[in-house]
């Protein structure tokens, strides 16, 4: 028996190595079919932020960013919703008539919610790391980076959210004692 694991490992080895060919392969089963797999649709998802403000809240639902109202806390309603975002929503923030999503990969995301039956993205900016946070003050958005730090990105065209500095590694930082 001990003479014949080493077969049954190449031969294992082998069969591995010729079934991921054949799934991989366009000429498979199926290959008629689209290769890549596009959303369509979402329902429902991991609820990962809140912002509130007046009778709605903000909820980053999954990939998107749905609006109940809330006006009755018992029984809050589905208004409207964002279409899918490319990533998971991590956190919200409402300034006025925008929310400001953080969406992981795929940064920071602008959304239009003076209408929150209509929710709609206005513009993007794609982060170098994983935005995982988000404050606003004024016309500036504070986006929690990841490994690239404290990002901080000019609100004043909502259409084109750009960066006005380098990031800020507060880990490093205080390493070095810039921070009191």
């Amino acid at each position: 028996m001990k003479d014949r694991w080493p077969c049954i490992l190449i031969t294992l080895s082998l069969f591995v190595v010729v079934c991921s060919a054949i799934w991989r392969s366009p000429t498979a089963a199926g290959a008629n079919e689209p290769t890549a797999w596009q959303m369509v649709g979402q329902i429902g998802g991991p609820t990962t932020a809140v912002a509130l403000q007046g009778d709605y809240a903000y909820v980053g639902v999954g990939l998107r960013l749905v609006v109940p109202d809330v006006t009755n806390p018992v029984t809050p309603t589905e208004v409207g919703s964002t279409a899918p975002f490319p990533s998971f929503v991590e956190d919200v923030a409402v300034s006025g008539t925008r929310a400001y999503v953080a969406v992981g990969p795929a940064g920071l995301r602008v959304v239009d919610v003076s209408d929150p039956a209509d929710p709609v993205e206005l513009g993007a900016w794609d982060s170098p790391g994983y935005a995982e946070g988000v404050a606003v003050s004024g016309s500036y958005a504070y986006v929690a980076d990841g490994p690239y730090g404290l990002r901080v990105v000019d609100l004043s065209d909502p259409a084109h959210p750009t960066p006005v500095a380098p990031a800020v590694r507060l880990d490093l930082a205080l390493e070095r004692g810039s921070f009191s």
